[in-house]
């Protein structure tokens, strides 16, 4: 399996996604595979609100550990491999394996550990709560205009599993043509940690043929997590690079000054 390939207009879009302020400024990663990770300050929060009852990608949660298949509207390269379906479960993450209910005991993404192909921006033990009004719920749309549309999964007022019974609001981004993943947290924050992230795992990993394999983890088990707040995982190569904007000042009172940016260090290693 090849190291992930990106060009020049992918370097864009992860720009816009970004804030100029801290370009790169507080990163983990590469994985073996060349994938890395930026959050905090230095990615954008900008929540894509999809919450509508006809938007719901399931209304049955008397399983508490669901898993839904859920047809793209656009092809997905994942490690460069297309996928044109994705599995939602109900604990908070995704996978590209067709891995069947349960798993509401989180792990460390390691190898030889189910499930496979897991993107996970919250994978806890999460209650849906069917039996009552306040309920959780699990919404799915795509946004956008060809090629650059975004599929959005959001996870909507569910709860930690024997947290404080606070309720979180976050949600997984897949970008068409550019292959980016961006994770949002709305509202997060419940005073004792779970809500946090205190028992959950943040990150995604792959598994190909043959002995193919990659792991990134943002965190496991700690409370990391903040309100509107967003993580976005992305090839390695492109962090090498600064922007300036000049002038750093403007005339007040005066309308349509040109600014310029400037980006530099754009050499790409492959």
């Amino acid at each position: 399996m090849s190291r992930i390939k990106f060009s020049g207009f992918l370097i864009f879009i992860v720009t816009c996604l970004l804030s100029f302020n801290h370009l790169f400024a507080d990163t983990g990663g590469p994985s073996p595979y060349g994938v890395a990770w930026a959050d905090k300050q230095d990615v954008n929060f900008n929540w894509i609100n999809i919450a509508d009852l006809g938007n719901e990608i399931s209304t049955d949660y008397t399983n508490e550990d669901l898993t839904v298949s859920v047809n793209l509207p656009f092809t997905f390269y994942f490690y460069d491999d297309p996928f044109d379906i994705i599995y939602v479960n109900t604990n908070g993450f995704i996978s590209f394996a067709n891995i069947g209910n349960g798993y509401n005991i989180n792990n460390n993404l390691d190898r030889d550990l189910n499930p496979e192909s897991v993107i996970a921006p919250f994978w806890d033990d999460l209650d849906m709560s069917p039996a009552g009004e306040d309920r959780g719920y699990i919404f799915g749309k795509v946004v956008g205009t060809a090629p650059y549309r975004a599929y959005v999964v959001q996870y909507e007022n569910v709860e930690v599993r024997n947290a404080s019974f606070d309720k979180i609001d976050f949600e997984i981004i897949f970008y068409e043509t550019t292959n980016l993943i961006k994770f949002q947290y709305k509202s997060i924050q419940g005073g004792d940690g779970d809500e946090e992230g205190d028992s959950a795992t943040i990150g995604l990993n792959f598994t190909g043929g043959g002995s193919n394999f990659d792991s990134l983890r943002y965190s496991y088990d700690q409370a990391v997590l903040i309100d509107s707040m967003a993580i976005l995982f992305y090839p390695d190569g492109i962090s090498a690079y600064s922007a300036a904007i000049s002038p750093l000042t403007a005339t007040a009172g005066t309308n349509f000054q040109n600014l310029t940016l400037n980006l530099t260090g754009l050499d790409t290693p492959y």
